[in-house]
């Protein structure tokens, strides 16, 4: 309950156009994403866990590359380096409990760093053209995040 409350805080602080929660659609775009950037597991191979949809994506990335890592609270280093016009699919992971479903949110920059200051965990930031992929390992101590990339183009963070 505390989760969809401050959810639905971010709700009412930002315009529709700048912070979405895609319920309904929200189970389709996580497969879309997972379609294009998360290896399908090989059941012949790992009979553990027959069901991988929409879990250990941190695990299963697609030609994962590390990119950099970041402190988290200074947001020129990787936040500004998205356009703030743009929308962009921001996926929260729960690394601590794998077996929980996923949560994709359509939101500009200004509403990611909200939802991250909420959440506080990994997160994956992803291009809704599904030409890039990027995954923000979280260090919660230092706050700080290990960045890693898949996908065809460069991520924003890499320039």
């Amino acid at each position: 309950m505390f989760l969809n409350e401050r959810i639905d805080s971010l709700k009412r602080k930002f315009s529709a156009a700048d912070f979405r929660d895609p319920f309904s659609e929200g189970s389709n775009i996580l497969q879309s994403i997972e379609a294009a950037f998360i290896r399908t597991k090989d059941v012949t191979k790992d009979l553990n866990n027959l069901r991988q949809h929409l879990n250990y994506w941190s695990d299963n990335i697609k030609h994962k590359i590390e990119v950099k890592t970041v402190d988290l609270n200074n947001h020129i280093a990787w936040l500004d380096k998205l356009d703030a016009n743009t929308n962009y699919w921001a996926v929260i992971a729960r690394r601590n409990s794998p077996a929980l479903k996923h949560l994709v949110y359509d939101c500009k920059p200004n509403a990611l760093i909200m939802l991250f200051a909420i959440l506080q965990d990994d997160f994956f930031v992803v291009d809704k053209k599904y030409n890039w992929f990027s995954y923000f390992l979280v260090d919660k101590h230092t706050q700080t995040a290990t960045i890693f990339r898949s996908g065809e183009k460069k991520t924003p963070f890499e320039q």
